[in-house]
């Protein structure tokens, strides 16, 4: 699919991962003493399928060749998945209890299990609380930024039905922007509660939320330049940002400098004391729970589980818990009918050129990307969309499989309200520092 917004994001966390915190949330060692990431990847993709397929786990952990294969093993976890509901729940929560079971917590030169980590009940935050400059506006109106502009009201639904039509996004995608677009009853967000792990996400919703009016706690990295702009951000706003500190001050008075100095947390080393604050932070009101927060390559898989961790005590001991995720379009995902109509037909009007350059390259360009019905065991029919773009390599998918997991456990075991959407392709820095996605992205527009 095409990107939805076009959006080209600015926002951004520069890694250097020589200066990264080696402890905190990481994977486990080997006989041999290493941390082998892929290994661990390998193994964690095998075991949780292993209730579902032996067959499948055997070939997984025989495979030589992971790195550059890694990605068909993972569009057949989702076809083994998708045979049942009964299939889809067990092999999700084997997998969430593996990752909690092999992961480890450095603290100090020592290791212990994450999950016996996270019982943890240390405490090491205040609460900061910042309201934006702006009044509360008589009624709101739901905008959405696009190139240089912001949509809304008429001029926003005549955009969306140009979306439609031209398949850019589906018409449920399309029905459910217009419909809450109408409802200006829904967009007063000053009663309700957000919680983003990773605030200044490059695709996190701060923005939209703190225009809207919501109440946003922020759990980001505890770097003033980060915070210095989270708090300009609210504060040009009519929302409120509520965070972890490290120390006390008087929030209305303090400067920015001063509150950027002390605020924030770091989600891979303070996994327990997040938690902990977390789960003491507005204890009587409802929670919507995002995991936002993205770093490079096995920083990913380690923020993620350290995300999970944090989630999987929320929706334990809080009560009112709802979940959010952005699935990544270049993922392998169960797609309806109409998509897979879509990617049929559109490979019938292919140009010229890319049938030339199918024929030139053997097969290997502009390929035929519409699979074959996967059979369920009830006898329903399923399609599936294999958009992994094996550069990305395998510690992504790990990181946003063990999403995946979380969200199907969380709907079904504890019957909470998930979000879990396909976000759109987005020029974020992050991806087009990669210049081959640069590439990709520049020319997305010649794949209509």
């Amino acid at each position: 699919t095409q990107s939805t917004w076009g959006v080209v994001s600015r926002t951004f966390l520069s890694v250097d991962r020589a200066n990264m915190s080696s402890g905190g949330v990481v994977f486990p060692k080997d006989q041999e003493g290493n941390r082998k990431t892929s290994e661990i990847g390998k193994m964690l993709l095998a075991e949780s399928t292993r209730v579902a397929s032996q067959d499948f786990a055997k070939r997984v952990l025989d495979e030589k060749k992971w790195r550059f294969k890694y990605n068909k093993y993972f569009v057949e976890h989702v076809e083994i998945s998708a045979q049942s509901p009964e299939n889809a729940l067990k092999i999700a929560r084997a997998g969430l209890a593996k990752v909690h079971e092999v992961f480890e917590f450095e603290m100090q030169g020592k290791c212990v299990p994450f999950k016996n980590a996270m019982e943890s009940d240390n405490s090491l935050f205040v609460t900061g609380v910042i309201k934006g400059d702006k009044p509360k506006p008589a009624k709101f109106e739901l905008e959405v930024q696009y190139g240089e502009k912001k949509l809304k009201g008429s001029e926003l639904e005549v955009q969306v039905e140009k979306w439609v039509r031209n398949g850019t996004i589906e018409l449920s995608c399309g029905n459910a922007i217009i419909q809450v677009s109408q409802q200006s009853n829904w967009l007063d967000l000053s009663n309700r509660y957000f919680v983003l792990l990773g605030a200044a996400a490059a695709m996190g919703p701060l923005d939209v939320l703190l225009s809207l009016g919501a109440n946003v706690i922020a759990i980001d990295i505890n770097r003033p330049a980060v915070w210095n702009r989270l708090i300009t951000r609210v504060k040009n706003s009519c929302g409120t940002l509520i965070f972890p500190a490290t120390k006390e001050l008087n929030w209305a008075a303090a400067s920015v400098d001063d509150i950027s100095n002390i605020a924030g947390c770091d989600l891979l080393t303070q996994t327990p004391e997040i938690k902990n604050w977390l789960l003491k932070c507005k204890p009587d009101q409802p929670l919507v729970v995002g995991a936002y927060a993205y770093l490079d390559s096995d920083l990913f898989v380690r923020l993620s589980v350290a995300m999970d961790g944090i989630i999987d005590h929320l929706t334990r001991f809080r009560k009112n818990v709802a979940l959010a995720y952005l699935c990544t379009p270049t993922d392998c995902h169960l797609i309806p009918a109409a998509a897979y109509d879509a990617q049929v037909n559109a490979f019938r009007r292919e140009s010229l050129w890319m049938s030339l350059l199918r024929v030139l390259s053997r097969g290997s360009w502009c390929a035929k990307n519409a699979r074959k019905p996967i059979q369920t065991k009830s006898g329903e029919q399923f399609h599936m969309v294999d958009a992994i773009i094996p550069d990305q390599g395998p510690n992504y998918l790990l990181a946003k499989r063990i999403q995946h997991w979380r969200a199907m456990v969380a709907r079904d075991d504890q019957k909470l309200i998930v979000s879990s959407n396909v976000a759109p392709s987005t020029a974020t820095i992050s991806v087009t520092k990669n210049r081959s996605f640069a590439w990709a992205y520049a020319g997305m527009h010649n794949f209509k």
